[in-house]
């Protein structure tokens, strides 16, 4: 499938959209909104993930396989029915805004072919939370867990009270929708963003604090939330951010997000912006190994330039509990997820491992 969709499918979409990335992802999520697509995904989708050796709870949440979507393919959660045919173990959406917001200006999506890469520069675009909200209400509820990538409105990125006022407000919105959060604060597109870690113990503590007290309100437990940090940190910058996501029980990480960094790319080929795929893996094994040593019983995502089984396998030694794929499956091979789960379950039978939770046995 990889082969085909590379030189077949993919020349064709961007030749339909002229040659412009951001219209071929907007062509894509029209049809993947579509009632009938879903049933036509899951009959061409080879395995989906269903072992039972992949299953394993992640803070009270049931994930399925360890392979996740994450934010940037579905903004407003309007194909989450399709995607999760893909074969993904989990679903993240967003980011969400509180109020709609256009993003920066066009073109701000970017192809490095050479490099199976993208470089966006999108700026949170988002329809607002309010619609996200009747998106998700709309549709079928995935089986799998959905997750909400929290963002802020860009004239508020410059405040971390209005910061953490951004995050809250979707929060509290999306809380009967979603199984579990994450607080997006390495958006590299989001002027004043990035400056907000410095303030991110006293934002952590306000909203686990409301996480709460939503938790009271529906009658449940608090939900996960997770942070996504940037791998562009020093290295003590990163792990005073990974010990104060450390001190919640029911807190986690996800590292990392695209890069300001031009690992690998030529630079007669690159535009400004965020760089996503495999030239930034190695950068995200390394934080995701740092973040173990820090924090050995922390929840970490791994999401960074994963685009096949073994390097998920590498992530999964490295420290993570389980992983994300974005700019493979743009990409790469619509069917990465899938791929990718059935090579774990073969190195999985090769090393006698009866459950995916046995790589936690390499991180001591």
């Amino acid at each position: 499938m990889s082969i085909w969709y590379q030189w077949g499918v993919r020349p064709s979409l961007y030749a339909l959209c002229g040659f412009d990335a951001e219209r071929v992802h907007h062509f894509v999520m029209y049809w993947l909104r579509q009632k009938w697509v879903p049933c036509v995904v899951r009959r061409v989708v080879p395995g989906r993930g269903h072992d039972i050796r992949l299953h394993q709870d992640i803070l009270g949440v049931e994930f399925p396989n360890p392979v996740g979507l994450a934010a940037g393919m579905d903004k407003n959660a309007i194909a989450l029915s399709t995607l999760e045919q893909f074969g993904f173990g989990s679903l993240e959406f967003g980011g969400v805004t509180p109020q709609p917001q256009k993003g920066n200006p066009k073109p701000r999506l970017f192809n490095v072919w050479e490099k199976s890469a993208l470089i966006n520069r999108m700026g949170f675009n988002s329809d607002g939370v309010e619609q996200v909200v009747q998106n998700l209400m709309s549709l079928p509820r995935p089986s799998v867990p959905i997750g909400a990538n929290l963002a802020v409105n860009k004239e508020r990125a410059h405040d971390p009270e209005q910061v953490c006022a951004d995050y809250v407000a979707s929060m509290e919105a999306l809380y009967y929708s979603v199984d579990y959060f994450v607080v997006n604060v390495s958006s590299l597109n989001t002027p004043g963003l990035r400056d907000q870690v410095a303030h991110l113990p006293g934002m952590l503590a306000y909203v686990h604090a409301q996480n709460v007290i939503c938790a009271d309100l529906w009658g449940v437990t608090p939900k996960p939330i997770f942070v996504k940090l940037s791998g562009d940190m020093q290295q003590c910058e990163f792990e005073t951010a990974v010990n104060a996501i450390s001190c919640y029980p029911n807190g986690g990480l996800v590292a990392i997000n695209a890069s300001s960094s031009r690992d690998g790319v030529r630079a007669r080929h690159v535009p400004q912006g965020a760089l996503s795929g495999p030239p930034i893996f190695k950068r995200m094994l390394h934080h995701v190994r740092i973040a173990r040593a820090c924090a050995p019983d922390m929840v970490i995502v791994a999401s960074g330039g994963i685009s096949n089984a073994q390097d998920a396998i590498e992530a999964l030694h490295a420290g993570a509990n389980v992983c994300q794929v974005y700019t493979s499956f743009v990409v790469q091979d619509p069917f990465v997820a899938s791929h990718i789960n059935a090579g774990v379950c073969r190195y999985m039978h090769h090393e006698r491992m009866s459950n995916i939770t046995d790589f936690q046995s390499y991180w001591t």
